[in-house]
């Protein structure tokens, strides 16, 4: 899903045993954290120069509240415009 997305140049599953593993990939320039994610940009953004990565880490802004603002909405109201049609 996100993949799809214009402004997403590359998207990638994440590793269970090595969240950096599939960084080394891509070598990203920039790394966007959601705002409700638990990593502290200057921690991670660290811990990623440690391993040689030059990354800049941001955070996301909380979301402004619109009804289809996350996944979940979007499929709730899709789910909800079947059942009507039924």
């Amino acid at each position: 899903m996100v993949k799809a997305l214009k402004v997403v140049d590359h998207a990638l599953l994440g590793s269970e045993e090595d969240m950096f593993k599939p960084l080394e990939e891509v070598q990203p320039d920039i790394i966007v954290l959601g705002h409700d994610q638990v990593f502290g940009e200057k921690e991670l953004e660290d811990k990623l120069q440690k391993r040689g990565f030059k990354t800049k880490v941001v955070r996301l802004g909380k979301p402004r509240q619109c009804p289809l603002c996350s996944s979940g909405r979007i499929i709730k109201r899709i789910l909800e415009r079947k059942r009507t049609e039924l």
